[in-house]
């Protein structure tokens, strides 16, 4: 048992240390509070957003005041949602109706003074993982001492 042990841990301290970083580019809302990462091909395309060129596909991030519970409710009475993917006390995540070829997808996740909130619309120049992945990295901007 001792011996396997040993074997076990260097192994895993191994492991994580050669462990990639996050691939694409790291965006931040205007104030810096929110981030989240798009594809290293995306460039500035809006105030507040990024978008892959050659497409339709962008996003927007910002920080709002409203608390997530507040800007589900904003959000769900709208009457537009479609589907929802992750409902929970970390992120709300769904599909809003769209009245093109586009799919749009609006993430909150909650942070200091309010939530972040992010805008993910895109054709089929982007694929439904990569969105994935962009919307699964929302989140609070890491506060460093």
């Amino acid at each position: 048992m001792r011996t396997m042990l040993f074997v076990v841990l260097p192994l895993a301290w191994a492991t994580a240390a050669t462990a990639a970083p996050p691939a694409g580019k790291l965006m931040k809302s205007d104030d810096g509070n929110c981030q989240m990462r798009v594809p290293g091909d995306w460039s500035s395309s809006y105030t507040g957003g990024m978008g892959l060129p050659g497409s339709r596909s962008h996003v927007f991030l910002y920080q709002q005041e409203e608390s997530l519970p507040a800007r589900r409710e904003i959000i769900a009475r709208t009457g537009q949602v479609e589907k929802t993917f992750e409902d929970s006390a970390s992120r709300y995540w769904v599909e809003i109706r769209s009245h093109s070829d586009m799919r749009a997808w609006n993430v909150v996740v909650p942070a200091s003074g309010g939530d972040c909130y992010a805008e993910i619309t895109f054709d089929s120049k982007l694929s439904e993982a990569d969105a994935k992945t962009i919307a699964l990295s929302v989140q609070q901007q890491a506060k460093t001492t």
